[in-house]
């Protein structure tokens, strides 16, 4: 799936991105720039740190969805892995497959000798990039995330409502 390579700029417009989910549709940055907020975070592997990553979003899920904000998860994991993961674990968002590393890529999600790492995005309901989460620690990813997200939906368009009904 094609990418579209943009600096990395807080203020500014996040990547385009696009990729299959757990259900194997594709999902699109598009499907959301200019509806809805989107948190957009990347786990590296499904070892104890991206399942304890998914959980933590998964636990505030409702509060985000009362937010009105999407949770997206990115994994290199192919769609039937990604959607026996979410089974298994219970997670209410969907995870969309990186085929390749592209979306690691794109976003930067890399460390030291080129390993993939965890980072979390959050992208505004017009697409602009409004934070870049790299620390380790997770929690903080979900409490600075929410943080930037306004409890009330009365600012958000109105094609938003489809996103949660």
């Amino acid at each position: 799936i094609e990418m579209v390579q943009r600096a990395l700029v807080l203020g500014k417009e996040a990547p385009y991105f696009a990729g299959p989910c757990s259900t194997g549709k594709v999902l699109r940055s598009t499907d959301y720039f200019g509806k809805v907020p989107l948190v957009l975070f990347f786990m590296p592997s499904f070892d104890s740190q991206g399942i304890r990553t998914a959980k933590l979003f998964n636990d505030e899920f409702a509060d985000f969805r009362k937010r009105r904000t999407i949770v997206l998860g990115v994994s290199p994991a192919k769609p039937e892995i990604l959607k026996r993961f979410r089974e298994a674990h219970h997670i209410a968002f969907e995870i969309i497959h990186d085929d390749g590393g592209v979306m690691f890529e794109t976003f930067k999600c890399y460390g030291l000798l080129g390993r993939p790492i965890g980072h979390t995005f959050v992208i505004s309901a017009d697409g602009i990039l409004e934070a870049i989460h790299k620390s380790g620690n997770y929690k903080k990813h979900v409490s600075d995330s929410k943080k930037l997200l306004p409890e009330s939906k009365s600012y958000m368009v109105k094609t938003s409502d489809s996103f949660f009904d």
